[in-house]
C-alpha cells in the first residue's frame, strides 16, 4: 500500500450548501488552519468508524469561490477520488463566523 500526492484538488465550494447553510469566503479564511491533516473518508459513517483513504496535506488556497489543497491518497483508492470531494463535514464555531473542518468525504 502506497500513498500518492495529488496537487491542487477541489475540496470545498464556497457558497450556499444543499442544507441552505451559506459558507462565505471570510468563514473559510478564518477556518483554514483546521483543514491541514484532516482525513478524506470513504462514505462517512455516523457511528464513527469511517474508512480513511487519505488526508489533506497542505497548500490550501481559495480561487474563484473554490477551495483547493494538495492531498495524500492511498493509491488503492485512487478510483474513489474523481478530482473533487463529494461532501464534507464541519462543526460551526459558536459565533457561526468560522468552523472546524472534520473530514472530506467521497462516495
Amino acid at each position: 500500500m502506497g500513498l500518492m500526492i495529488l496537487k491542487k484538488q477541489l475540496i470545498m465550494n464556497i457558497g450556499k450548501t444543499e442544507n441552505d447553510l451559506i459558507i462565505t469566503e471570510t468563514m473559510v479564511k478564518d477556518s483554514l488552519d483546521s483543514f491541514v491533516n484532516k482525513p478524506i473518508v470513504q462514505f462517512a459513517n455516523p457511528l464513527g468508524n469511517s474508512k480513511i483513504i487519505g488526508y489533506i496535506q497542505g497548500n490550501i488556497c481559495i480561487e474563484n469561490n473554490d477551495v483547493y489543497a494538495d492531498i495524500f491518497l492511498i493509491d488503492s483508492y485512487k478510483d474513489k477520488w474523481k478530482g473533487k470531494y463529494d461532501n464534507w463535514g464541519i462543526t460551526l464555531d459558536d459565533d457561526k463566523e468560522s468552523f472546524q473542518l472534520d473530514f472530506i468525504e467521497v462516495f
